[in-house]
């Protein structure tokens, strides 16, 4: 679902009773992991794509496949994050920047930068626990000339962690899932993100 210009990237993060409907069809028909699959890219490189609920419908749907979900949407995420990297890298003025400008995000753009330089594997690493569009990061890391073995390592573990923590909360939560994250979402969020960065820095 793609919003207006300067839209709240956090918003629509909860499932509405009607989106909730379409997402159950998605998950029993079998083109849903195909589905799960494309909104992971588009996230990535185009706009910002309802992935995670996508996901949720698949991984509550049949619990025992949440781990190759997962990986299918980390997967996603990585073709995405490469296709961003090449759109701000090569086609910036014709592409990246209509992305930015269309959702709002070219006055956070030199921020994104500036968080780069501080530590690029961190900033990929937790970019799936903070409100920030994923499709900023990739453009920005293109933009930037951010090395791309690195970008893409960082881009991958991101996506990872952000559905392996989604899969465990599918397990745990089934159904209620839904209604856990439209409430603590945020916060779930941010603590994940504490901690993981916490995480990362020690063993750095």
């Amino acid at each position: 679902r793609s919003g207006p210009p300067g839209a709240h990237p956090s918003r629509g993060a909860g499932v509405r009773p009607a989106a909730g409907d379409r997402l159950a069809r998605w998950a029993a028909h079998p083109l849903g992991p195909a589905v799960l699959f494309l909104s992971a890219v588009a996230e990535a490189c185009l706009f910002p794509a309802p992935t995670q609920a996508v996901f949720l419908a698949l991984a509550v749907g049949e619990p025992p496949r949440a781990p190759r979900l997962a990986a299918l949407a980390a997967a996603g995420g990585l073709v995405g994050a490469a296709v961003g990297y090449a759109m701000g890298a090569v086609l910036f003025e014709r592409l990246g920047r209509p992305v930015l400008e269309w959702y709002g995000l070219l006055p956070r753009f030199a921020a994104m930068g500036e968080l780069y330089r501080g530590s690029l594997f961190l900033a990929l690493a937790t970019s799936g626990y903070t409100p920030v569009p994923f499709v900023l990061y990739t453009i920005a890391g293109g933009t930037f000339r951010v090395p791309l073995l690195p970008f893409l390592a960082g881009a991958f573990v991101g996506r990872a962690l952000k559905y392996a923590v989604l899969a465990g909360l599918a397990w745990w939560l089934g159904p209620a899932v839904h209604a856990f994250l439209a409430r603590h979402l945020r916060w779930a969020m941010l603590l994940a993100a504490v901690l993981l960065a916490a995480l990362l820095a020690a063993g750095l």
